[in-house]
This record gives C-alpha cells, structure tokens and sequence, in this order.
C-alpha cells in the first residue's frame, strides 16, 4: 500500500489526488539559472502558504496625510 504525506505537515493523506502540487519558480532576466522550489500540499497548508505569500507581496497600506 502506497502512503501520501504533504511535504510541509508531514501530515497522511488518504490519497494522492489529496495533495496539490505548489511550484514557485525564479529566475533573471536574460539568465539562464533559475531557482525552483515544488512541493505536494495537504488542502491546510496550502490555504496557509498561499495566505502568507498575499501577505508578503501585497502592496504596503497608503499613509494617511496630514495637513
């Protein structure tokens, strides 16, 4: 018997359509070196990352201006 586990919680999952695969890639412009991360998400953790990921690119709030 096969066991799925998501690469982040370690958490077993009853099969393997369970887990979604997260791909983030990088790269330079005119490079040809590229750094990539995948790894196979339980539902959880991955509402979790992508929560974070919006939190870390959002654009910073306007400041108030004060006359």
């Amino acid at each position: 018997m096969i066991r799925y586990f998501c690469d982040r919680c370690e958490t077993e999952v009853e099969n393997h359509s369970d887990l979604t695969v997260f791909l983030v890639e990088i790269g330079e412009s005119g490079s040809t070196s590229n750094w990539r991360l995948r790894r196979e998400l339980c539902g959880r953790c991955l509402e979790e990352t992508k929560d974070s990921l919006n939190k870390l690119f959002a654009k910073p709030a306007a400041k108030k201006r004060t006359a």
